[in-house]
């Protein structure tokens, strides 16, 4: 690829609410790593960014010429003409694979569906490309996998965390609309097993204070500096969800030197891939069955690792060191390369 090539990036989420997580936070890293290539010209598209047109117009208005690829965070904000060349990040096929989801109907299927049209998708995990290819059919050959990077600042916080004994574990959640498949009311019974050790329970993010249980510590969206201070001095995160494309969180926590205990499922154990962090899944997300309680072997199970980590200090500091070193592996700088070597695969 000698010449560069114009590209638009959508950045329509950076407009929403939550930008700052999530398919926000993808559309930024997208945006940065693609800035950072010296064969792509980036479109500007501010314009769209708070109006959400470009969900629904043309492109033609953007690039007249139709000479510029586009690459979709989500198959949800392709067009409905086709007139350039597309790329199509997926971040997960949730609302295909979860009944509770499904509601959405046969538009959501529609819109996923309109992704098998873009000359390449890009999962965020090998899990989410295996569900793409099953889901719509996508051939492999033209899926790449792209996750998404941890932020430096997690990594830098690993290196000044104090030198004590941890007396907090943390708990990220995002409760601001009902997600069964996150399960959060496990929080609680992971609450239950933490106090018996003796640690305090910090829940961090977008949650409704009244349902957690008491003497727990809210801490309301933290920055991703306070976020990774949080995690850096903690003994370790807890991390209940039964199905992500990606799981960024545990990977931020482990930047940051801090363990996991989260369950084998999904493109989870892909991530994390730290076996004594990984726990076998009771309730599969394939068994549909969220609302279920986590059974009182896996709370006991959790509770013994507590108190593993927080009585011996030589098997809790060899944790802390493979945390940190499973995360190296999702440095900014390896994103930046990847993802042009997606760009010059794609565009030839």
């Amino acid at each position: 690829m000698s010449a560069r090539t114009r590209l638009i990036v959508d950045q329509l989420s950076l407009s929403e609410a939550g930008s700052d997580r999530g398919l926000g936070r993808y559309a930024s890293a997208l945006v940065d790593g693609a800035r950072a290539l010296p064969t792509v010209e980036i479109v500007d598209t501010r314009k769209y960014s708070s109006s959400g047109k470009m969900r629904h117009v043309e492109l033609r208005s953007v690039d007249p010429d139709r000479t510029a690829w586009l690459h979709a965070t989500t198959p949800l904000h392709l067009p409905v003409v086709k007139d350039r060349p597309w790329i199509c990040s997926i971040q997960d096929v949730i609302p295909l694979d979860v009944r509770a989801y499904q509601k959405l109907g046969l538009k959501t299927r529609a819109l996923f569906l309109n992704a098998r049209r873009a000359e390449l998708v890009v999962a965020n995990s090998r899990y989410t490309a295996d569900r793409v290819k099953a889901q719509l059919g996508v051939r492999a050959a033209r899926l790449e996998i792209l996750p998404l990077p941890v932020s430096d600042v997690f990594f830098d916080a690993a290196t000044k965390a104090p030198d004590i004994e941890p007396t907090t574990v943390v708990v990220m959640v995002d409760h601001r609309t009902f997600d069964p498949r996150k399960r959060f009311h496990w929080v609680s019974q992971f609450a239950g097993a933490a106090e018996r050790v003796g640690l305090q329970v910090v829940v961090v993010g977008r949650a409704d204070p009244t349902l957690l249980a008491d003497g727990v510590r809210y801490v309301e969206s933290p920055s991703d500096s306070a976020l990774a201070e949080l995690y850096a001095s903690a003994l370790a995160t807890f991390y209940p969800s039964s199905y992500e494309g990606q799981g960024l969180p545990p990977l931020e926590a482990m930047a940051a030197g801090c363990p996991v205990i989260a369950f084998s499922n999904s493109s989870i154990s892909e991530m994390v891939s730290v076996g004594d962090f990984l726990l076998p899944d009771p309730v599969p997300w394939e068994n549909q069955h969220f609302d279920a309680a986590m059974p009182v072997a896996t709370v006991a199970e959790i509770e013994s690792k507590l108190r593993e980590w927080t009585s011996r200090a030589p098997v809790r500091q060899e944790a802390r060191r493979l945390a940190r070193q499973r995360a190296e592996v999702f440095r900014r700088e390896s994103f930046v390369e990847s993802l042009g070597a997606i760009y010059e695969g794609a565009f030839g």
